[in-house]
């Protein structure tokens, strides 16, 4: 049961190619004899049963494809979260040595097929919810801020954690990280968020 979401039809997708037997196996992976290899993986509060394949992704109006990618399609989700959620689909920022493969990576992919010169991704998140937002891959635009980029050193193996120097809000400082050592996610999934 897939609700209301868009769903994937690999018959109706002319660069799909199901995977029976993934040649880099991972533990993730679950394999049958004569069936396609899938993956039961958690997000947030829920749960998705996907088969493995490789297709073309594609992002925007200039059509940035990553060819022959690892792609999972859902084939059973639980209910929550994803009966009251808006996205048809989640494509996974993380590192690529946490991936199924690095070939499901997308950034990764993007890199190697010389899509992108960087594997680095940025969000503009718009004040006014009327108005759009922008996700950049291999890179940042310029326009969408003033001041310096600065760079803050990723400290875990698992997620973007980075050390913060406190938590403020309207210019009131609520946590101060000046006598003990503050750490901070940064993530744009509601999951990690909360």
């Amino acid at each position: 049961h897939i609700y209301k979401h868009k769903n994937y039809n690999m018959e109706l997708s002319e660069t799909h190619i199901p995977i029976y037997n993934l040649d880099k196996f991972n533990n993730d992976i679950i394999r049958f004899p004569n069936e396609r290899d899938h993956v039961e993986l958690n997000f947030g509060t829920g749960q998705v049963k996907s088969f493995l394949g490789y297709d073309n992704i594609c992002i925007g109006k200039n059509n940035l494809c990553a060819n022959k990618t690892i792609i999972l399609e859902a084939y059973e989700m639980s209910t929550i979260p994803f009966s009251h959620v808006s996205f048809d689909g989640i494509i996974g920022l993380g590192f690529t040595y946490l991936s199924i493969s690095e070939e499901s990576n997308l950034i990764e992919m993007l890199y190697r097929q010389n899509k992108i010169h960087q594997r680095i991704f940025s969000f503009y998140f718009n004040k006014n919810d009327s108005l759009q937002s922008i996700l950049n891959i291999g890179g940042f635009d310029q326009r969408l801020y003033q001041g310096e980029v600065h760079y803050a050193p990723v400290i875990s193996a698992n997620y973007w954690e980075i050390e913060i120097e406190g938590v403020f809000y309207e210019n009131e400082l609520i946590v101060d990280c000046t006598l003990k050592k503050c750490t901070g996610i940064v993530d744009t999934g509601t999951s990690m968020i909360a």
